[in-house]
Formats: structure tokens, sequence, C-alpha cells
């Protein structure tokens, strides 16, 4: 009789959409707490390049979204400018993770 080999195969598609979303959530989040860090710790009249810069990539996060920021096209300030801006990456996390759900109920 031949003994099971111990090299791993390759992994089971289930195992890399879990690590997808995984990625995506802790990319979201990280770039989330960096922008509210980063906001809170400004307090100079000058602009403020750390949120900005990390809001542009909370923007490319939200894309299909986000098109009127980078366009140009709108700038709410206060509250609504906020969520507008970090809104839509969670937004497109929340829709990942609902996807990988349906797909992974869907049956074989």
């Amino acid at each position: 009789m031949s003994e099971p080999s111990s090299t791993p195969g390759p992994p089971q598609r289930g195992r890399i959409g879990s690590r997808v979303l995984l990625v995506h959530g802790i990319v979201v989040l990280a770039f989330l707490i960096l922008y509210v860090i980063a906001t809170a710790l400004h307090t100079g009249p000058d602009a403020n390049i750390g949120a900005g810069l990390v809001g542009l990539v909370l923007l490319v996060l939200g894309l299909p979204w986000t098109i009127p920021f980078l366009a140009g096209a709108t700038e709410p300030t206060g509250g609504l400018g906020l969520l507008l801006r970090l809104g839509p990456a969670v937004l497109n996390l929340a829709l990942h993770a609902l996807l990988r759900l349906a797909l992974r109920r869907r049956p074989r």
C-alpha cells in the first residue's frame, strides 16, 4: 500500500475566496483607522496631506461609487463629506462579503 502524500495540494477555491475577503477587510479597516488618526492629529491651519493621501486610497477602494469625487464634480464638507469619502470603501467590502456568502451557498 502506498502512503498518502504529505505535500499539500493546490489550495481549494473556497479557502482562496475567504482569504481574499479577509485581506480586503484588513486593508479597508487599516486605511480607515489611518484616516481617522491622520484627521485627529492634524491641528494646524495648513493642508492635511496625510489624511488627503489616505483619503485618496479610500476613494480608490470605493470605486465605482466614488467617481464623482475623483472627477472633481462634487466636494461636500462636514459629516456628509466624511461619510461619502469613507462609506463607499465599506460598501464595497460589504458587497464582497455578500457575494462570498452567495457563492458559498450555491450548489456545485
